[in-house]
């Protein structure tokens, strides 16, 4: 299992402890938070947004498009443009379900 977070700043990432821990315990899942608007959590500068090469990463190991599930949530935009990104990556439209809002 893979989780993509992206936020605009550092604080914004409330509960990166606790999927640090998570993801120590189970070494089956695995997770990135992507830093948009400041320095990153990995390396001086901003991560930049999720792209087609985030959304293959994190599903690199996984199983075939037909068996993996993804969900995608955030602003109207923001998950139209994700989803795309994750059927483009080869996740059949059916296994893609998304929750989107507006600020």
């Amino acid at each position: 299992m893979s989780l993509v977070w992206s936020v605009r700043r550092r604080d914004e990432a409330f509960a990166r402890e606790e999927l640090r821990s998570i993801s120590s315990r189970l070494p089956c899942f695995r997770f990135r938070i992507l830093v948009t608007g400041e320095t990153s959590f990995d390396h001086d500068g901003p991560d930049g947004r999720i792209d087609a090469g985030v959304i293959r990463d994190a599903l690199s190991g996984s199983a075939s498009g037909k068996a993996v599930k993804a969900f995608v949530c955030g602003p109207d935009a923001f998950a139209r443009s994700v989803k795309a990104l994750v059927i483009g990556a080869g996740i059949p439209e059916g296994n893609v379900a998304n929750e989107a809002f507006s600020w």
